[in-house]
């Protein structure tokens, strides 16, 4: 077995993920890796399936990234547990970092084969499904974690009821984002014409994966209600993002009539400029574990409508932030829009209000240092670190 020596530096860390497409935990990922102390530690990433968009401009910073092309069926791979448990200690790794239940299981898996000192886990989403295996197995493994990062409360508390950590292992780190990405960002007519949409229309729109989580068909209820009853000819409406519900979406805005008003923007590597051709931000979401999407909107000073999913109220206050509305209920989505449109002050209010606090609350600095705050204290409390100097 390598020599894993306690003094050496840097630390080495392996990020387990299945796969690194466009997305918000995906870019929370490549903010982490980018940002830790070149000192301190290296990070490698391992991709279980593929590397996808993301992993090839992590990549293309430096940082090594390892594709292992497995995962292409949901049965278990034993020979993914021997790969990793090779490649941990082919890189002499100190500590493996794992997102969501498959790289969890499997990282886990290797870690504690091959030895590994410190294990971090983190968990992104809330328990929808009620998956009593995966509860069954996440109780087993939970002893082989050193430390779980929960991205919120509401994921917090669903790790101690069904997953039965315990609270000294749970840390609340919320995801952050780059603020510094939604300065500087480009005019709202060039934003428009870059993205062709038009000029002078008044842009609603929302960011996030085409998904039943995500509340589109509520936006859309709205919207129609919006059309019907408020007499505004110029309100347009922007979706960014794609997913699997996007055929649906589509025949859904043909049979509301809105094709001509409403705008599928794709999967977009440019979420800044795409905000700042908006003029309003919405999130129907039905849960969220956190909702990036929602932070970066903060970020870009959008007056903001949201729906009050449970969580919602660890980002924002209604009235402080960003308007609260029942989820679940277009109407009130609307009137919540509504609202802004008639109250441009308020909207200032809260999109000013919106951005110090995704500024403060959410930096990615603070998640970064707050991972290699983990990172040491499990170390030196296995006597690997023997104190803050190495």
């Amino acid at each position: 077995m390598p020599d894993r020596n306690p003094l050496k530096r840097p630390i080495n860390v392996l990020h387990l993920v299945v796969t690194l497409p466009v997305g918000g935990i995906e870019q929370r990922l490549k903010e982490l890796v980018l940002r830790y102390s070149k000192e301190e530690f290296r990070p490698i990433v391992c991709c279980l399936r593929d590397k996808s968009v993301i992993g090839r401009e992590i990549e293309r910073h430096g940082i090594e990234v390892i594709e292992l092309d497995r995962m292409r069926r949901h049965q278990f791979d034993p020979i993914l547990v021997w790969k990793l448990y090779r490649l941990m200690l082919e890189r002499e790794i100190q500590v493996v970092a794992t997102d969501e239940y498959h790289a969890s299981l499997y990282g886990r898996l290797g870690a504690r084969w091959a030895k590994v000192p410190a294990v971090v886990s983190t968990v992104h989403n809330v328990y929808r499904r009620k998956l009593s295996h995966r509860f069954r197995i996440n109780r087993v493994l939970a002893r082989w974690s050193d430390r779980i990062i929960a991205v919120s409360n509401r994921v917090k508390a669903d790790l101690l009821r069904f997953d039965r950590v315990s609270p000294s292992k749970v840390e609340v780190v919320p995801n952050g984002i780059d603020p510094r990405r939604f300065e500087d960002l480009s005019p709202k007519a060039e934003a428009r014409k870059k993205l062709s949409l038009p000029e002078n229309a008044f842009l609603i729109g929302t960011v996030g994966r085409l998904s039943i989580a995500k509340g589109h068909h509520d936006l859309l209820s709205a919207f129609r209600l919006l059309m019907d009853e408020e007499g505004r000819p110029d309100l347009r409406l922007v979706l960014i993002g794609d997913g699997p519900l996007r055929e649906e979406l589509t025949q859904t805005v043909q049979q509301m009539g809105l094709e001509k008003v409403v705008f599928f923007l794709g999967t977009r590597r440019d979420v800044p400029d795409c905000l700042s051709a908006l003029d309003l931000f919405v999130f129907p979401s039905l849960w969220e574990g956190q909702g990036i999407a929602l932070v970066e909107a903060m970020a870009a000073r959008l007056p903001i409508v949201c729906a009050d999913y449970e969580g919602a109220r660890e980002i924002v206050s209604d009235g402080v932030e960003a308007l609260l509305v029942e989820p679940k209920e277009p109407r009130r989505l609307k009137e919540g829009i509504v609202r802004l449109l008639r109250d441009e002050g308020l909207g200032r209010s809260l999109s000013a209000a919106a951005r110090s606090r995704a500024v403060t609350d959410f930096s990615v600095q603070g998640m970064v240092r707050e991972h290699e705050r983990f990172y040491k204290e499990i170390l030196r409390t296995k006597g690997i670190l023997l104190d803050g100097r190495q």
